[in-house]
């Protein structure tokens, strides 16, 4: 699975993510960036949000989003093409989460 930045200028693939976190903001000392580390010990801030509590919802998302990522992948072969068909019908793209924009 990958995620898209906020910002739409980058792009992390959920395999090289160690973790996912709340970070301070230091211009308005909210805790409200979403920031990803990296193996290779890079950072990246992937998305911004008004409260603390937005961001948590966020993360909450990547968490289910993951969860279904995971369960069509681990799925048994014939079930795979009957999963990604209901997902099609919902409109839900499984394999990437694209940051909010608020």
């Amino acid at each position: 699975m990958i995620i898209v930045s906020q910002e739409k200028d980058g792009i992390i693939n959920f395999d090289n993510i160690l973790v996912i976190r709340l970070s301070t903001d230091f211009e308005t000392n909210k805790k409200n960036i979403i920031y990803v580390d990296c193996v290779g010990d890079e950072h990246f801030g992937i998305g911004k949000y008004g409260t603390e509590e937005r961001a948590k919802e966020v993360l909450q998302k990547i968490i289910r989003q993951k969860s279904i990522f995971e369960y069509f992948k681990n799925a048994p072969r014939d079930m795979q093409n009957s999963i990604a068909d209901d997902f099609i019908k919902q409109n839900i793209i499984f394999d990437t989460y694209e940051m909010p924009e608020k």
